[in-house]
């Protein structure tokens, strides 16, 4: 990490250094300002449909901006309602999936809970091939060794390892998780333009 690094202006300076590091590749024909305004459209959208309400915020902490890649970017509360009949291991894979960059690399996923406590058996496909995890119940929360397990496997299907990041100065540690799909140019360009603690989580072997 540059310790001398001036940070970028928030928010098209940040924006511009993740655009560079293969941040929101399905808008590479807009601006930094049009991109701002549809990514503003969606979260009003989101939003209103999911509060009858409206939100006119424009994203603009790095936190907030860095999250709203969700192709790339799995941004995730552990602390989740994990409980039988939500289906909260399937969501989680779903969106392990969208952040693969890949279609559909994982597929038939199965989440069956044994009892309200466990034990609690994943099935799925991963790159055409079958799969089995057994998180452990954890109350309302998730059990993060499936977390790691499912995208050691991505990562060794499409050869893209992924990072924990934790901010600047270890600031965004805690229950919500960051995790980054990144090539090595990638992460240097976050850790010496942006000043981001990035942790391996992943391989690429």
């Amino acid at each position: 990490m540059n310790k001398n690094a001036t940070t970028p202006s928030r928010p098209f300076g940040y924006l511009s250094v993740l655009r560079e590091a293969g941040f929101f590749r399905d808008y590479a024909s807009l601006s930094d300002e049009a991109l701002l305004d549809e990514i503003l459209k969606k979260r009003k959208d989101a939003y209103f449909d999911l509060f009858n309400e409206n939100a006119s915020e424009i994203p603009s902490t790095d936190h907030a901006l860095i999250t709203l890649d969700t192709k790339k970017v799995l941004y995730l509360d552990m602390e989740a309602d994990v409980c039988a009949g939500n289906n909260s291991y399937t969501d989680l894979l779903l969106l392990c999936n969208r952040i693969s960059g890949k279609e559909d690399l994982i597929t038939d996923i199965r989440e069956v809970w044994e009892s309200d406590s466990g034990p609690i058996n994943v099935n799925c496909k991963i790159d055409g091939q079958e799969k089995t995890f057994a998180p452990a119940y954890q109350d309302d929360w998730y059990d993060d060794m499936i977390l790691g397990d499912v995208l050691v496997e991505i990562a060794a299907a499409t050869k893209e390892p992924y990072y924990a990041c934790l901010g600047p100065d270890y600031t965004w540690a805690g229950q919500d998780v960051v995790i980054i799909r990144l090539t090595t140019e990638e992460k240097k360009i976050l850790e010496e333009k942006l000043q981001l603690v990035l942790e391996p989580f992943t391989s690429a072997e």
